[in-house]
């Protein structure tokens, strides 16, 4: 038990440094507020969500070939029950499990915006997504809501 609450202290120990590399760029390159408070609240959204746990960061540090095998067994149940990919090879998808790369958003982010040119392809893991569009009076209107099962590209 003094072990868990140990890491616990050192991950938390970790987080708030980086917390505070943040801080003191954003303050050294006088950033407005509005950004601030955006950083502030994405790193306290990322502490409660993951406790400072960056997925990325470990795939680095492993070989490739264990990096790939932890990423399938991540991304495979994803991969295989996407209507896109679901009778894609094997072999084909782990050069998708490749290319994955994990983000947290912060609640009412815009991923992309009409006009904007859809390059990526987004698998929800967690929450939801508002898919939004305008409407033929030119008023916002909601087109889709996507949670963690459906696929997210871009729009026609």
């Amino acid at each position: 038990m003094a072990n868990v609450v140990a890491n616990i202290d050192r991950a938390a120990t970790v987080f708030a440094k980086k917390r505070l590399n943040a801080r003191a760029y954003v303050n050294h390159r006088s950033f407005p507020n509005s950004i601030k408070n955006s950083i502030e609240e994405y790193y306290e959204f990322l502490w409660k969500r993951q406790k400072g746990l960056a997925e990325e960061e470990v795939f680095e540090m492993l070989p490739s070939s264990l990096s790939l095998a932890a990423r399938m067994e991540i991304s495979n149940r994803m991969l295989r029950n996407s209507a896109l990919l679901k009778k894609i090879d094997s072999s084909f998808l782990r050069g998708v499990a490749q290319c994955l790369s994990s983000r947290i958003l912060l609640p009412k982010l815009f991923v992309w915006r009409i006009g904007q040119v859809g390059r990526e392809l987004f698998f929800v893991k967690k929450g939801r997504v508002e898919i939004l569009g305008m409407s033929t009076s030119g008023r916002r209107a909601d087109v889709q809501i996507v949670t963690y099962k459906d696929e997210v590209g871009p729009l026609p």
